[in-house]
């Protein structure tokens, strides 16, 4: 047997883990099997990494970097976090534990499933991160020159069979293709009729942009989010998978049915698949039995063209016959009229008080100059005019400022109060209180949650991870979501976290500062790992944690002020 000098050197641990040689450090993991993640999909695609009992991190692969003994990836695309996962060995189940990191751009998905908690990995788990697939798999030692040779090249299995390089066929972005049989046929868009084969095992879907993006489904619509959702091959059904991107404001629909951003859901041949204004069918022409393209299989040949059609206007006959409904018909009839959307960013002043009572004012800050004039009505025209006899021609106006929309006053002989304190300049929050003259307005974001500069909290850990709330009142009630409770919540969280009670917390704002309060005794609310029994004040980047498992995070930038002296 080979001897090493006893080390705690990563390449000497893997050494004794090949050829069994015993190790002051490292225990040989039981039954002497060797554990690896193979990548199958993305730019590192057929290397392979070695798992021992050391504990490793994941994470993408910086310019320089110094990290040693970590499994770092190689992803341009910034798909994958700097700190992804953890993994380490449990000797007690004999294989490994991946576990998460809080703070990640993507989530980790272990076989379609978010990886929230620490979860032993089986022999053949696919492991998805961003654009990337990993395989968890398990080997018998070889040789330290048999070793080499697989190093170099492993065979990789999928969806049952052994594929080769030399079966696939490489593009001209170098990228292997396969005939999964199966495709997408627009059926309502701007580009109706089109068709995209799903000849990849893992392929993006989003908005078409100047922006150059290899492998990608990219549809030309606006109501389609840059980044909208992702589809997958499971090889233990044969079949693809959908799941929606928890950054897209557009819902992915299936069949009526808004897809998770948490799981993979599994498709079906003639599933209809939604997202805003643009409706697709899948479709299979074999039947869901995969064969790798050949060089000759390249170009279309007429004959399966033919077939395709045939295949296709059959499938439309029967969903014809078999799913129109009157539901379909007002759903055409729908589809008819002018479709009118929410704002992606917006600020709204609604007069409260004054001669303009009633009147709203709303910004669109992608069309908005550089500065909005406020004013009393006049000859000269303002964008925002005021009907009050107590304001001045041009009393103030409304500027962007490091992200902040701002209220200015530009009448030294007037006065400007915000929430009642006098200001020459203050960044607006939601429910915000402006006063000129005799007019009052009250100041609202309309939009996604996360453009908003209000104070927000963020699920990042338990059932509702991704959603953010907006804190837009002076109480804000949290609790589990059931129809028993008569008290109203702004926050209401999943009704199957019965860890957290209908009326668990809430977040009191008080003199511009925001305090956390626990409704029971009994309640388990935590903040920053502490109990909370009496009200404690907030700082950005503070972690509640409710119940068992939820954690919210706080986030809240205070806005730029200068008061008038």
């Amino acid at each position: 047997m080979n001897s090493m000098p006893q080390s705690e050197g990563f390449f000497s641990r893997i050494y004794s883990a090949l050829t069994g040689s015993e190790s002051s450090s490292i225990k040989p993991i039981k039954e002497d099997i060797i554990y690896e993640l193979k990548v199958l999909e993305g730019e590192d695609t057929n290397k392979t990494f070695v798992l021992g009992e050391t504990p490793l991190s994941i994470g993408r692969k910086l310019p320089g970097d110094t990290r040693i003994n970590d499994i770092l990836i190689t992803d341009t695309e910034e798909t994958i976090s700097t700190l992804q996962a953890r993994i380490y060995w449990d000797p007690s189940k004999n294989t490994h534990v991946m576990d998460y990191v809080t703070g990640t751009t993507y989530p980790t998905f272990i076989d379609g499933i978010v990886l929230n908690r620490p979860t032993h990995l089986q022999n053949g788990n696919h492991i998805v991160i961003g654009k990337n697939t990993f395989l968890y798999r398990r080997k018998k030692p070889l040789s330290i020159e048999e070793d080499k040779q697989e190093m170099s090249h492993v065979e990789f299995i999928f969806p049952g069979k052994e594929i080769s390089q030399e079966e696939g066929v490489m593009d001209e972005d170098g990228v292997t293709e396969y005939r999964t049989g199966y495709f997408l046929k627009i059926i309502s868009g701007l580009e109706e009729g089109k068709e995209y084969s799903l000849d990849k095992f893992l392929i993006p879907i989003g908005k078409l942009t100047v922006a150059e993006r290899k492998g990608w489904i990219l549809l030309d619509s606006s109501s389609v989010s840059v980044e909208q959702a992702t589809l997958k091959w499971m090889s233990k059904d044969r079949k693809f998978a959908i799941i929606h991107h928890k950054g897209a404001i557009t819902p992915t629909i299936v069949n009526k049915i808004e897809v998770s951003h948490e799981a993979f859901r599994l498709l079906e041949e003639g599933d209809i698949i939604k997202m805003g204004q643009v409706r697709m069918i899948l479709l299979n022409r074999n039947s869901g039995k995969l064969f790798p393209i050949s060089v000759d299989e390249i170009e279309e040949d007429p004959e399966d063209v033919r077939q395709s059609e045939e295949i296709m206007s059959e499938v439309e006959i029967e969903e014809v016959e078999d799913d129109y409904n009157e539901e379909d018909e007002k759903e055409d009839e729908e589809d008819e009229k002018t479709v009118i959307k929410d704002f992606k960013e917006a600020h709204k002043f609604k007069v409260i008080s004054g001669p303009d009572e009633g009147s709203e004012f709303i910004l669109d800050k992608h069309t908005t100059g550089d500065k909005v004039i406020i004013g009393r009505k006049g000859t000269e025209r303002k964008d925002i005019e005021l009907s009050d006899e107590t304001v001045g021609e041009y009393c103030g106006s409304l500027i962007f400022d490091q992200g902040w929309l701002c209220i200015k006053l530009d009448d030294e002989k007037g006065e400007l109060l915000v929430n009642s304190l006098s200001v020459i300049k203050k960044g607006l929050e939601e429910g915000d209180i402006i006063q000129l003259g005799k007019t009052v307005l009250e100041y609202t974001f309309s939009g996604h949650p996360s453009l908003s500069k209000s104070p927000s909290l963020k699920v990042i850990e338990g059932l509702d991870t991704g959603k953010t709330f907006l804190l837009n009142k002076k109480l804000i009630r949290m609790g589990r979501k059931s129809k028993k409770t008569e008290v109203p919540r702004e926050i209401e969280l999943s009704g199957k976290d019965k860890s957290i009670s209908r009326l668990h917390a809430c977040i009191e704002k008080k003199d511009n500062k925001f305090y956390l309060i626990n409704e029971k005794n009994e309640n388990k609310t935590f903040l920053n790992g502490v109990q909370v029994i009496k009200p404690r004040p907030l700082m950005d980047g503070d972690k509640i944690k409710l119940g068992d498992e939820m954690v919210l995070l706080f986030k809240y930038t205070a806005p730029p002020v200068v008061e008038k002296v």
